[in-house]
């Protein structure tokens, strides 16, 4: 790894502090704010563009059971390691992994788990 890879996360770490991300979404169940993955891939996929950052995402491990809600329902619950790959427009890169978990009453646990460990791991990287 050489250094320009993470000269062009220190930029787009900066352009996103001072851009911020808004708590815009709503949880009307449990009452609170969050941010959604929209408005983070919203916020993020300019500053990374700009900066000549691409993510490159490869799903490690998953797993799937089926579980029981309290109300007696079934549910799939999934978990995935994903290793991101950051390049920069030298082709330099760096690796980092994240665990994601989500469930699902129908075929969508997996992409959840996904959308958790990708949003999140942004989380990580780039707040």
């Amino acid at each position: 790894m050489s250094h320009t890879v993470l000269k062009a996360l220190c930029a787009v770490q900066k352009d996103l502090a001072q851009a911020g991300i808004s708590k815009a979404d709503t949880n009307t169940f449990d009452n609170y704010k969050f941010r959604g993955i929209d408005a983070v891939l919203n916020a993020l996929a300019p500053i990374l563009s700009r900066h000549g950052v691409i993510i490159m995402p490869s799903v490690v491990s998953s797993e799937i059971r089926s579980v029981t809600t309290s109300q007696g329902k079934p549910q799939q619950h999934a978990k995935v390691t994903v290793e991101y790959t950051l390049y920069d427009v030298e082709g330099d890169s760096i690796k980092h992994c994240f665990v994601g978990e989500g469930m699902d009453r129908g075929d969508k646990a997996i992409n959840k788990a996904c959308t958790a460990a990708y949003k999140y791991f942004l989380f990580e990287a780039f707040c």
